[in-house]
């Protein structure tokens, strides 16, 4: 995922040239990932354990950017209809495993 990909609300103007290393830190397809990396970097800029290269709200604006992403990518919910006929069509054993119903 690239920085121009992004839709950042934050101005264009004051990312800085090394942003697309912090999309590459926090790029993942979960979100609570995405969520706790941005608060590990945050709190260790804070603390001083690292350099401070970015700041929080560039934090915050990309990883609500990468999550937005993630959340739009989220496939539709099959109808009832749907899960009705898949109830019918199927039997589900005691481990919990789907096979096909015998007629």
């Amino acid at each position: 995922m690239k920085i121009s990909e992004l839709k950042l609300e934050y101005p264009m103007d004051k990312v800085p040239g090394d942003a697309q290393e912090l999309v590459d830190m926090l790029w993942s397809t979960d979100n609570r990932k995405i969520g706790r990396a941005a608060k590990k970097l945050m709190d260790a800029q804070w603390d001083g354990k690292v350099e401070e290269r970015w700041t929080d709200g560039l934090i915050l604006a990309v990883k609500n950017a990468l999550q937005e992403i993630n959340r739009a990518g989220v496939v539709e919910q099959s109808t009832a209809e749907e899960r009705r006929a898949h109830r019918i069509l199927t039997i589900t054993d005691s481990t919990g495993r789907s096979r096909a119903r015998k007629f």
